[in-house]
């Protein structure tokens, strides 16, 4: 089992323009933590933020996953980040 810490979260660097910090990047993050251990596919789980993050994890990277359990993921922020305005109204 992995737990890494995203982007400006516990003991991960800190992104230097927190302004353009997405959930894209999260994910690419998460993506080279995976791509160090070896792992193919994942069982993944993301809890409200992290929940984002694991969204555009599977839209990013779908083969690697087997399956997704989301806990009340941010959706705002992400439906943000993705241009989506009309679910925002």
């Amino acid at each position: 089992m992995l737990t890494p810490d995203l982007r400006e979260h516990g003991k991960t660097s800190f992104w230097p323009d927190p302004e353009t910090l997405s959930h894209y990047d999260q994910a690419n993050l998460a993506r080279r933590i995976l791509d160090k251990t070896g792992a193919e596919t994942i069982d993944l789980i993301g809890d409200s933020y992290g929940g984002s993050t694991a969204i555009q994890f599977v839209l990013e990277y779908p083969n690697m996953v087997k399956s997704l359990v989301l806990i009340e993921p941010m959706m705002a922020c992400f439906l943000k980040e993705t241009g989506e305005k009309k679910a925002l109204k």
